[in-house]
């Protein structure tokens, strides 16, 4: 905004007058009379302070189990991104296994089964949905599932864990790093294939049941997180597909086509707004094209979340590569930056 300066000059008449040949008086310029624009200043909006779960009870998960290892894991990195910590409830537990049960016992016959919903009818059937599993369990329907595989080094390379599989995605992302779950639940369920290779069906249930956690009103995450390495080269297939413009691979999208997402998240109940983003790998100037989906443009709006925003790039990351992201927006027009690096796998 232009700033106006009301300047108001006084002029006058010098008159001269002659007394016995005396000297004349010289004419006297009055100072330049400036007004100043009023001054405003915009109060900083009050924050709500932030209601974390901080501390949680030691789980019981086996000593080096997987169970244990995604409990950790998924803890750690929620703690890094700024958000509350989950504790282990048993109820949970058992509604996950569960459904890895379910789906590893009918899913030799009926791959449908590697779904959120179960069939009823089929061996092990606990309940249509998640709500309904936990409900049977006794927890309670508040509830969201992560659905995966626990897959086991294939020729000597090590696979993503579950957890970092799940993180590698944009709709299991969002429920992972969900600002208001307390409490979640693990379990696995290993059958062999005719092949002689496990298929381990891999379930983490969250759930809350008095209340959600809450982060401060002016809170902003990002993933991945600042001075991450690991990061995967290209994103996991996942269902529904974020990018359905995605070319296709024997009917099937072809999820190497792209980066690991980059997402950025304000708190739940406001409104996250882009104004630039630039990705660059270190030493190098050019500037990484993003896919942008937001709540305005997901093509699973049943899915979509106004405080977040999520980039992916139509070519892998490089391998060993540090990349420096700079975000700018507004969280409800509020302006925000974040600025960050991480190092890949």
């Amino acid at each position: 905004m232009k700033k106006l300066l009301l300047v108001t000059a006084v002029s006058a008449s010098a008159f001269l007058s002659a007394c016995g040949g005396g000297a004349s008086t010289p004419a006297i310029t009055p100072p330049l009379v400036v007004t100043p624009p009023p001054v405003v200043v915009t109060p900083p909006p009050n924050v709500v302070p932030a209601n974390l779960q901080l501390t949680v009870p030691q789980p019981s998960y086996s000593l080096g189990s997987p169970e244990l290892q995604a409990f950790t894991e998924l803890n750690t990195i929620r703690q890094g991104a700024g958000l509350g910590l989950l504790a282990q409830n048993s109820r949970q537990d058992m509604a996950s296994f569960n459904h890895a049960s379910f789906i590893a016992n009918n899913f030799f016959t009926n791959s449908a089964v590697f779904s959120h919903n179960q069939i009823a009818g089929l061996p092990g059937f606990t309940g249509l949905t998640p709500s309904d599993r936990a409900v049977f369990t006794g927890y309670g329907p508040l509830v969201g599932e992560e659905l995966t595989q626990n897959v086991p080094p294939i020729n000597g390379v090590a696979q993503l864990t579950p957890v970092m599989t799940l993180l590698n995605s944009v709709y299991h992302r969002s429920g992972l790093l969900d600002q208001c779950y307390r409490d979640v639940g693990i379990g696995q369920s290993t059958k062999i294939n005719q092949a002689g290779n496990p298929f381990t069906p891999f379930v983490i249930l969250l759930g809350y049941q008095s209340g959600c956690q809450t982060n401060a009103s002016d809170f902003v995450m990002h993933y991945p997180l600042s001075g991450q390495v690991n990061v995967p080269l290209f994103m996991g297939a996942e269902t529904p597909n974020p990018l359905p413009n995605l070319p296709l691979v024997n009917g099937s999208p072809d999820f190497s086509k792209t980066t690991s997402p980059i997402s950025v998240t304000s708190t739940n109940g406001t409104t996250l707004t882009l104004t630039s983003i630039v990705v660059t790998a270190e030493g190098s100037t050019f500037q990484i094209p993003m896919n942008v989906i937001t709540a305005q443009n997901d093509p699973n709006p049943q899915l979509a979340r106004t405080n977040s925003i999520y980039f992916i790039g139509n070519a892998p990351f490089q391998s060993k590569t540090t990349y420096n992201v700079a975000f700018s927006g507004t969280v409800n027009g509020q302006n925000i930056s974040q600025n960050w690096s991480f190092k890949t796998q």
